[in-house]
Parts: C-alpha cells; sequence; structure tokens
C-alpha cells in the first residue's frame, strides 16, 4: 500500500496552485472529516455551482408534493418519493467518515423510508417549505451531516464533475492522470482525476468555500443539528433539560428532539432560524479541528526528530513488533519531553481546550507513516474490520500484523480497551497489538480503571492489547514551543 499524500503531490502540481483557485486538496486514500453543507450554496458565486442549491429545492420540492398526495405508505406516490430520497454513494469524493455503507448507497431504501415517514408527520403539522429535508438529520436516527453531505452530492453530482473538469483543464494534467466519464442522461462527457489507489475510479475536486467540519456528534444520537442555531432555539432545549435533572444535553438523543421540536409551535421556528442563519464555511487557514494540519505537523515534527531504524526489512512478527514500539516510545517521549503535546491543544493550550481525538490519531499516522516511509515499511490507513475502523496497522506481510490504537483521556478509554482491540486483533489475524492512551485530563479515573483491568486480564491468561500511557497534559515549557504554524 502506497504512503498517505496530498492530491497535489500525487499530480505533480505545486500546492500553491490548489490554493490560488481556493481547491480543496484532498488526501489520498484518507477522508478528511468535512462536508459539503447544502446552506453554502445559497450564496456560491462559483460558476458551476451556481443553479445547484436550485437543483436542491427543486429535487426535494417534487417529493413533497409526492408524499402530500400519499394516501398510505407505500401506494405509488410513497414509492416514488422513498426511491427519490435513495441516493447511490458518489465516488471519488475525498470529505465525509469514509465507508459509512457497505451497499453503495449514500442513503439506502430503509434508511429513506424512515426519511419519508419524517417527512410526512413533518407535513402534517402544516410545514411544506423544503428545508426540512436540510433539518430532518435532527430527528432520524442514522441520518446526520455526512449524509446530508452525501444526498446533497448525489442531487448536483454533475455541477461537481462540471468544476472537476475545469479545474483540471486548469492544471494542464497529463491524459495519464484524467479519469473520462461521459454522464448517459445528458450526453455530456467530462475529464476527472485517475485515482492512483484505484484507477479504475476518479477523484473529484471540491471548492473550499463549500465544505464545513463535520461535528463527529451528528453521527451518534448524542446532540442534534439544532445546537448549530439561534440563542433561543437553544434556550428552549436548555430549559427541558432543567425540567429533567437527571438527563445531561450531551444524553439528548433523536427521539428526544423529536418530542422537542415536532409540533406546531417550535417546528416552524426550528425551520425559520435554519433559513435565516447565514452558513459558515470552515476556516481552513487556521483549520481549528486539526482536519489537514496533522499531515504537515507530523511531517514537520520528524524532520525536526528523525529516529533510525537499523531493520530496513523486518520480516518476523517480533521483527515488526520492536519497529512499531520503537515509533511508539519516540512519540510518547517526544510529547512529555520536546513539547509535541502542545500540537493536541487548539491555542491557547490549556487542558480546557484540546483538539479532538481524530487529530491526535492522525497526527500519530502521520509521524509513524513518515517514519515507515523512510524504512519502506507498510502502514495501512483506518482498514474496515467488522465492528469499526482500526487505527493504524502495520505490517511487513499477511502473518505479520501489528495494531495500534489511540484514545484520549477525555473519551471512551474503558470501551477502546475492553472491546475494540481485542475483536480487530481477531478480524485482522493481527498478534499484537497497542493501546496509546494519551492524557489530556487531570482525572486519571479511566486510566487506572483500565490499568487494574489490565492487570486482571493479564493474570487470567487473557490476549490483550500492550497499554502505553502518555501524559500530554498542558505544563510549563523551560524551552521555545514547538508550536508549528502554518
Amino acid at each position: 500500500m502506497s504512503f498517505a499524500k496530498k492530491l497535489n503531490v500525487y499530480l505533480g502540481v505545486e500546492e500553491s496552485v490548489f490554493e490560488k483557485y481556493s481547491v480543496f486538496n484532498p488526501f489520498v486514500g484518507v477522508d478528511t472529516h468535512l462536508f459539503l453543507d447544502p446552506a453554502l450554496l445559497k450564496e456560491v458565486k462559483i460558476e458551476e455551482f451556481r443553479l445547484s442549491y436550485e437543483r436542491l429545492v427543486k429535487h426535494f420540492s417534487e417529493v413533497l408534493k409526492l408524499l402530500s398526495i400519499s394516501k398510505e405508505k407505500n401506494d405509488i406516490a410513497w414509492r416514488t418519493a422513498v426511491r427519490r430520497l435513495t441516493f447511490k454513494e458518489i465516488k471519488g469524493i475525498s470529505i465525509g467518515y469514509g465507508a459509512n455503507t457497505g451497499d453503495g448507497n449514500a442513503v439506502g431504501p430503509e434508511l429513506a423510508s424512515k426519511i419519508a415517514t419524517t417527512v410526512t408527520e413533518i407535513i402534517k403539522l402544516g410545514v411544506t417549505d423544503t428545508s426540512i429535508f436540510e433539518l430532518v438529520c435532527v430527528f432520524e436516527n442514522g441520518l446526520g451531516a455526512d449524509r446530508l453531505s452525501d444526498m446533497t452530492i448525489s442531487i448536483i453530482y454533475e455541477d461537481i464533475y462540471a468544476y472537476t473538469d475545469r479545474i483540471v483543464r486548469t492544471l494542464e494534467l497529463k491524459d495519464d492522470q484524467l479519469h473520462k466519464v461521459k454522464v448517459v442522461a445528458t450526453g455530456k462527457e467530462y475529464k476527472l482525476i485517475k485515482n492512483p489507489e484505484d484507477p479504475k475510479k476518479p477523484l473529484l475536486l471540491l471548492p473550499k468555500d463549500l465544505l464545513k467540519d463535520l461535528p463527529m456528534a451528528l453521527t451518534r444520537d448524542d446532540i442534534g443539528y439544532i445546537m448549530y442555531f439561534n440563542e433561543q432555539l437553544r434556550n428552549r432545549v436548555s430549559s427541558l433539560i432543567i425540567q429533567d435533572a437527571a438527563k445531561k444535553l450531551s444524553e439528548l438523543t433523536k427521539e428526544d428532539y423529536r418530542n422537542i421540536f415536532l409540533n406546531k409551535d417550535d417546528l416552524p421556528q426550528l425551520v425559520e432560524s435554519y433559513k435565516t442563519s447565514k452558513a459558515k464555511k470552515y476556516d481552513h487557514k487556521s483549520d481549528p479541528s486539526g482536519e489537514v494540519r496533522w499531515y504537515d505537523d507530523g511531517r514537520i515534527f520528524v524532520e525536526q526528530h528523525p529516529l533510525i531504524i537499523k531493520n530496513k526489512s523486518p520480516k518476523t512478527l517480533n521483527e515488526v513488533n520492536e519497529i512499531v514500539k520503537k515509533i511508539i516510545f519516540q512519540f510518547k517521549r517526544s510529547i512529555e519531553s520536546n513539547e509535541l503535546y502542545e500540537l493536541l491543544y487548539k491555542e491557547p493550550t490549556s487542558e480546557l481546550n484540546p483538539r479532538n481525538e481524530r487529530y491526535a490519531q492522525r497526527l500519530f499516522f502521520s509521524i509513524a507513516d513518515t517514519y515507515c516511509e523512510a524504512n519502506n515499511i507498510v502502514l495501512s490507513r483506518e482498514p474496515n474490520a467488522g465492528n469499526g475502523p482500526v487505527d493504524f496497522k502495520v505490517a511487513s506481510d499477511y502473518k505479520t500484523q501489528v495494531l495500534v490504537e489511540i484514545k484520549l483521556s477525555s473519551g471512551k478509554v474503558r470501551s477502546g480497551f475492553e472491546k475494540q482491540l481485542p475483536t480487530y486483533e481477531i478480524n485482522e489475524n493481527a498478534q499484537k497489538s497497542f493501546l496509546l492512551v494519551i492524557k489530556v485530563t487531570e482525572t486519571s479515573k479511566q486510566i487506572e480503571d483500565i490499568m487494574k483491568i489490565a492487570d486482571q486480564a493479564s493474570k487470567d491468561g487473557k490476549r490483550i492489547p500492550e497499554v502505553v500511557i502518555v501524559d500530554a497534559t498542558p505544563r510549563e515549557s523551560a524551552s521555545k514551543p514547538l508550536r508549528i504554524n502554518k
């Protein structure tokens, strides 16, 4: 497997060219957790997307009409509406969570039917604005910002093709870098980019102005899209939480949001608030969530702190394991002694301001990937191992796999230790695994818990990951901070 690279590197194009045209420069084979926000299409000035929002409105208006005339579930109008809400996954978009579904659907028939049911409830409350399709992720399990982005991309895919075609011509790519696609419905042919990891599939480009950071919570049921709107609506949620003192905001489910807002008084306000709220695109320059900077942060750090690995061609499990362990402890030392910990926090650095767990995982990946690339050791990225992604897997061949999982102490460490890695270890046929717990909180309760569990499991002869604790709590620096600015 090839090592992680930005698209401009594969294409032999200076990154400044992507910057000049404000084109998002994705990683090949590693999805970035941004999404295409349909609300950002309303005021876009880019020619290819000038009519995109109208396409969305037209599509959803037709679905609304079908559901409005439907007399009962599964009649012709209902089935047609569900078909219009079922979307095939558009290949070649390097944003989102990746591998959302295994059936090739961005939104499959079952989820489409649930959406149709919810929208029908909303119609009965007297709301027939097409914006409800952008808000339905508040109420529907399995539908979050990522799927909303997928639905939007599926409806305006030809606009994305046209945009990619124009940028490709501007970049003057060679013929062997192109993937040509002809759209049967319109007869138009587009020049897209050949995917270096799968030449049979294209890569598509997106403008930065249409992208927003992807809130992880929206794929779980603990918080709704509603929290991105106005203060009055947030207060409405807060007042209901106060009535139930035992329930915290983080514990709200989408069923709770249905109960709160699916009524004649609050739903119209929710829709109006959404429509009048100004959408904010992601700040690519400061990259507050670390969606892109992890790659350069890690590589710059490796340049400053090289690691010599004498064994360039590991063949046995023990040899691979020793190399992985060497990289892990270089990472640990760098955080605890070389100010690398500062990169794990937004500015200003404090216990209350850490970046998300994903950044820590990918920073480690960038560092490990760079060390491995220098030593010709394969490092695979987030394979789907059945129950979810394994963050890292190093392998010289199929029989010598070593897994590494990264967790912040502020996250679900105990769950990761007890459930994730042992399962992945079986599914991926790996013989060795590590759990790196990065301490970003003053409290050590979860760390103490897993160390007790590990000790007991070891006494019981169970096969468990090796636990490595990394102290990344903020501290006074005696030297100049490492902070890498882009």
